[in-house]
Order: structure tokens, then sequence, then C-alpha cells
């Protein structure tokens, strides 16, 4: 309730509109959409994971998971003509590999985090991560409202707090 409570909070600014705006700015708005079933998805092989990781080992899975999103993603753009390696610079190359990288890095902490951990605290605590996304996207992409989303964020941190500490 408290991390729904920071959600809302994100979008205080329509409140003048009516009590039930933010809401449905949440609900109207498709990248909201998105990342809500995005969610759900996620919770739900946030368990699988935990599976594959007492199966396997966290390297394991996390090559297979990895390898695994990869083949649907280059079929799935393959299908859609999305697809063209020709337009990526030499540099650009540099960067994904270096973004490739970091993602298998944070990839393997974190299967090799539920392989030994409580799941829902290590889920909990990867969501800390809020805190640095917001300050990240005032800073470089130029978003606005950095004290409302900032308040909203700490507001979702100490849901995650409780989750933590009183579970």
């Amino acid at each position: 309730a408290v991390v729904m409570t920071g959600a809302y909070m994100l979008e205080l600014h329509r409140m003048t509109e009516g009590i039930f705006t933010p809401i449905k700015a949440v609900l109207s708005n498709f990248s909201a959409r998105l990342i809500l079933a995005s969610s759900v998805i996620w919770s739900i092989t946030s368990v699988i994971d935990k599976v594959g990781v007492l199966k396997g080992s966290a390297l394991l899975w996390s090559f297979s998971v990895s390898m695994g999103m990869g083949v649907f993603i280059l079929i799935a753009g393959a299908l859609k003509g999305k697809i063209d390696f020709k337009s990526v610079s030499p540099s650009s190359w540099r960067v994904l590999l270096l973004l490739g990288i970091f993602y298998a890095l944070m990839h393997v902490c974190q299967m090799t985090a539920i392989e030994t951990g409580i799941i829902s605290y290590v889920l909990s605590l990867k969501r800390l991560s809020i805190l640095i996304s917001v300050v990240v996207g005032s800073l470089v992409f130029k978003e606005h409202q950095l004290k409302e989303r900032l308040m909203a964020a700490f507001v979702m941190v100490c849901g995650v707090l409780l989750i933590v500490f009183y579970t």
C-alpha cells in the first residue's frame, strides 16, 4: 500500500482535476499500462527465476535467460522488419557491448542474490534503485518535477523497507 501511495504521488500535480485523476492518468497512459503489465509478468518470472537458480546455478540460469531473451527479441525484430545491423556505427557497438557487460553483471548478481536469499527481500531491495533512477532521469534526460518525484520515490522506498524489516 505504501509503494502504491508513492506511485499515486507521482501524478499529484494533476490533483486539481480531481482526487481520482492521478489514478485515471496512470490507467489512461499507454506507457504506464505497459509498466503495470511488465510488473505483473516480472512478479511471475521472479518465482520462475528462484526455481531456475535452485535447479542449476545463478550463472547458468542468467546465461540461459539472457540467451532466451536475445533469441526471442531477434526473432520478433526480424519478423517486424525492425533489425538493421548495418545502420549501427562502430562507436555504438562499443557502447552496446559495455551495456551488455553491465546487464550481465547485474543479472548474475540478481540471480545469485535470489539463489542465496529470500526472494521477497531481494526483490524489495532491488526497488531501491528508484532513487537513482529519479536523479539520473532529472540530470541526464531533463525530466521535470524532481522534488515531487523524489518524495514519491522516498515513500516507495519506505514501503520497501517495511517489507524488508517486517516480513
